[in-house]
């Protein structure tokens, strides 16, 4: 199982390498995807020079990790552009950034991360919180991006994956199917399990999950946090997959490919039980290809 890096490298602060690059937008009345206005804030993997932040702080750890912070102020919250080439987009009311880079891995920042909000609102409704949730994932998927199953889950689509991944089992680790809109009973019932998509594009992949909270005194709303994680392959596999064996996060695509076949198999396993049970099995799915491992054998992309 793949390990959220920035997580648990704020909590302890010693591994090598990996963040965050997270990205939270949804204003009910955001940017339409044909046209992004431009934004003060530009974030993108690499170079550090390359993101333009008004107000960026920088950490740089002893282990060798920088980490880049900005917070924003609820009446301030930034509209930023996270630069991706064709897959660019826009996310609105952000409240904080985190990214990080490592000196002792080449490329520069590796991973992003910024939480947002739905609007300049403390609390909203279940169904403002999901149409927004909608909005964001529709807005990625225009852009080019696709849904992402880890290689040891369950191939579910639609209501079967909302029900799985908002399930005691699937419980905050499941990617939902970001083309699915669960109807507000089924929303209300999932939305505190901490639910979750992955996206990928061109060998970058996105981790978004929702935070919910009631509010004391407030009847009928919650406060809502969008965490968007904008990932290299070298966050995503690396640091996901190996968190404190430098040896394999640094020759990572020498052990990925053991990994990842292990994965499958209980893939495998799981999707037998499930289709016992009267779950749909998506064999069409197709897990990505990973380009350090195409650009390692030589293949076309």
């Amino acid at each position: 199982m793949r390990i959220n890096f920035l997580t648990k490298c704020i909590a302890t602060l010693a591994i090598t390498a990996g963040v965050a690059l997270a990205i939270c937008f949804a204003k009910t009345n955001s940017l339409p995807t044909s046209k992004m206005s431009e934004s003060a804030v530009t974030l993108q993997l690499g170079d550090p020079s390359l993101s333009k932040i008004t107000g960026l702080k920088t950490d740089n750890h002893p282990t060798g990790m920088d980490f880049y912070e900005a917070d924003f102020s609820q009446a301030d919250h930034q509209t930023i552009t996270i630069e991706s080439g064709k897959n660019s987009f826009q996310v609105n009311n952000v409240i904080s950034l985190m990214g990080a880079a490592d000196k002792d891995v080449p490329g520069g920042i590796f991973e992003w991360k910024s939480t947002s909000t739905f609007s300049d609102k403390q609390v909203e409704s279940p169904e403002v919180a999901r149409d927004g949730m909608m909005q964001i994932l529709a807005r990625l998927e225009a852009a080019g991006w696709r849904r992402f199953i880890d290689n040891e889950s369950p191939r579910l689509t639609g209501e079967q994956a909302w029900h799985y991944g908002t399930s005691a089992e699937g419980k905050g680790v499941y990617p939902l199917d970001p083309s699915y809109k669960p109807d507000l009973e089924e929303w209300r019932a999932g939305e505190d399990s901490m639910p979750s998509w992955t996206l990928y594009a061109n060998g970058t992949y996105i981790e978004i999950s929702l935070q919910a909270s009631g509010m004391a005194g407030v009847a009928g709303k919650k406060t809502y946090l969008v965490n968007i994680d904008v990932k290299n392959e070298y966050a995503f596999y690396a640091l996901g997959y190996f968190p404190g064996d430098s040896e394999k996060m640094r020759h990572w695509e020498k052990y990925i490919p053991a990994v990842l076949a292990k994965a499958h198999a209980k893939r495998l396993a799981t999707e037998a039980t499930l289709k016992a049970q009267g779950y749909t099995i998506d064999t069409t799915y197709e897990d990505p290809p990973i380009k350090a491992l195409q650009d390692a054998a030589g293949k076309p992309e």
